[in-house]
């Protein structure tokens, strides 16, 4: 059995997750905010969703328009069914799994880590290989529980257990974030050289057959020039800090000097009141 992300995966947008048949089995509502990104999963597909939103947002007239509605407000079907969700601008990434507003999972990993283990703390399962490249294994303590796979270019899951499907779906969403993030850190390496300088970036080896002709070059372009202008901007302010930490120095020294020339005084005015030994006698 397979879980396959319909489309690449991105933090703002709507798409589902297929089963091998190419049935839709969840949707996937992810969406940017201020301070997070989160990915909403549903078990419905996208056309019951649809219609379910639009019900809800109807005005009844009859008895019979109301009690659908009634009913249709509390059916699980169109509940979340997970929620996972990210802090943004932070430098090591964590992703969190929450169902009914409660956390029951996290994914872990620093974008400068050298290792392929990630710290998975989901019904106690682990994530063991290159997520970057889409090549691991999901293992818990008894079993291998699932394997990345690619299906028609599209990021996918194989399994044989269907009681882990919705823990599956909700990895598959996770862990595809983490891919997609590990992508833009590689960007932000290679963006420690200027424009002219910069060797090509590393496109995964599940994207690299069909990245031609798709646009991904350009856009990730666009990315490289919008990460060198905010590099250009923490140049200017790390500059704009050091000018400030000499100005500080100089202020320092005056105020040790000015110190200095306090003290001399005082002692000038101590002495010049204390009585000699001739005045005592």
């Amino acid at each position: 059995m397979r879980l396959i992300l319909e489309n690449e995966f991105t933090w703002d947008g709507l798409y589902g997750i297929l089963d091998e048949h190419g049935k839709e089995r969840y949707v996937v509502d992810a969406a940017l905010r201020e301070d997070i990104r989160r990915a909403v999963i549903y078990p419905c597909t996208l056309d019951e969703l649809n219609a379910h939103n639009a019900l809800m947002e109807s005005d009844p007239q009859t008895e019979e328009e109301r009690i659908a509605v009634a009913s249709e407000k509390f059916n699980k079907k169109y509940q979340m069914a997970a929620i996972v969700w990210e802090k943004r601008h932070v430098s090591r990434s964590k992703y969190t799994i929450e169902v009914r507003d409660r956390a029951i999972g996290t994914i872990e990993r620093s974008f400068l880590s050298d290792t392929n283990e990630y710290d998975v703390e989901l019904k106690g399962m682990m994530v063991s290989g290159n997520v970057y490249d889409w090549n691991f294994i999901i293992v818990n303590k008894k079993e291998t529980v699932a394997r990345s796979t690619i299906t028609g270019n599209r990021l996918s899951l194989e399994y044989d257990n269907d009681d882990h499907e919705l823990t599956l779906a909700m990895l598959l969403v996770a862990l595809s974030g983490l891919a997609y993030d590990l992508r833009v850190a590689s960007m932000q390496v290679a963006a420690g050289k200027s424009l002219s300088q910069r060797e090509p970036i590393a496109v995964p080896k599940f994207l690299k057959g069909g990245a031609e002709g798709s646009g991904l070059e350009e856009a990730i372009g666009l990315v490289m020039d919008g990460v060198e202008k905010v590099t250009v901007m923490g140049r200017r302010a790390v500059k704009t800090g050091n000018k400030a930490v000499l100005t500080g120095k100089k202020a320092a020294r005056i105020g040790k000097k000015g110190l200095a020339a306090g003290e001399k005084i005082i002692e000038k005015i101590f002495l010049s009141e204390t009585p000699t030994e001739e005045q005592e006698k």
